[in-house]
Formats: structure tokens, C-alpha cells, sequence
């Protein structure tokens, strides 16, 4: 079987598929790590930015705990995080580790996506729980002043889940 580069697991899932015979493990990380949150974690609505350009679920992770996940108000909803001190003091609340995903993409993905980010996402580091920094999809502090902040829920899903409980004219509240 052929595949594009950086493609090699796809080809590995594909041989087992056709064989029967699946990989116990799969093939090493190749590619650059990539943190996403928010719409960009699988079964969100941009989630196809990241299959667009070849870029590979690799597994859940969550963050160090100091970073605000700030609700961005737009249709769909999505997920601004940021540095907890980047904000001013609109934000209040504990901080806790956020839940997101780590993908793997090609450089040239990443270039490609990262050229077709829409404002106010961006590009920057971000602290893992097990102390790791990696690169990831964050939001523009700017933008994210006007947020709603849904840090405390501590995972994207689960402030979608309170909101589909909801009326239309609820305002969110803080989880207990």
C-alpha cells in the first residue's frame, strides 16, 4: 500500500483493516505535537481543519492548571483558552486542568493550518499536567476579555452539556 508522507498510520489502519490483523500499538509519534481545544476537539465543527491537513488524534490530555477557557459567543460555539495572567480581572474562579486532545501533524500541515487559523485563534505553547510544554491552539487574550468564562466546568463537552439543558434566554452558570 501507498500513502502521502506522513501518512503511515493511515496505510497501518488500512492493512488491518484489509488483513484483519490491527497494530497492538500505534505507529510512532510522527509529526509535531498539537493541543487543541474547544471546536477543534473530535466531533466539533472544526475538527475538519485538522483532517484537512493530515493531522492525527493521538490521545486526550489535560493542562497544567493556568489557563481561563473562555466561551467566545459565536455560532457554533467554540473555545477561546488562554493564559490565566493574560486576562485582566473580568475572569474569577478556580483554575483547574483543562481537558483537550494532542494530534499529530506534518510541519507542512501545521504551516498550512496555522496560515488558515481564523482570528482570534493562534499559535503558542502550552503547559501539559505531566509538565510537558507542546504547541497549541490558543486564543487571542484580547478576544477572550469578552468571553464568558467556563473554566470551572474544566472540559469543552461539558459546558456544551450545560448549555443544551438551557433555555434560549438562560444566562450559563457556574458549575458547583
Amino acid at each position: 500500500m501507498l500513502g502521502k508522507a506522513f501518512d503511515d498510520q493511515v496505510v497501518l489502519d488500512l492493512a488491518g483493516a484489509l488483513t484483519g490483523a490491527q497494530t497492538a500499538t500505534p505507529y510512532p509519534g510522527i509529526g509535531l505535537n498539537l493541543v487543541v481545544f474547544g471546536g477543534y476537539l473530535r466531533g466539533q465543527p472544526r475538527q475538519e481543519e485538522l483532517t484537512r491537513v493530515s493531522a492525527r488524534f493521538a490521545d486526550p490530555v489535560t493542562t497544567a492548571p493556568r489557563y481561563r477557557m473562555l466561551a467566545l459567543g459565536q455560532d457554533p460555539p467554540d473555545a477561546g483558552v488562554v493564559p490565566a495572567e493574560s486576562v485582566g480581572g473580568t475572569h474569577h474562579g478556580p483554575l483547574v486542568p483543562l481537558a483537550a486532545e494532542r494530534w499529530l501533524v506534518s510541519p507542512s500541515g501545521l504551516g498550512e493550518l496555522a496560515a488558515h487559523l481564523r482570528p482570534p485563534m493562534r499559535l503558542g505553547g502550552v503547559e501539559l499536567a505531566d509538565g510537558r510544554c507542546v504547541l497549541g491552539v490558543l486564543c487571542e487574550p484580547t478576544a477572550a476579555e469578552h468571553g464568558t468564562d467556563v473554566t470551572a466546568w474544566g472540559c469543552w463537552r461539558a459546558y456544551l452539556r450545560h448549555l443544551s439543558t438551557q433555555r434560549p434566554s438562560a444566562r450559563p452558570a457556574t458549575p458547583v
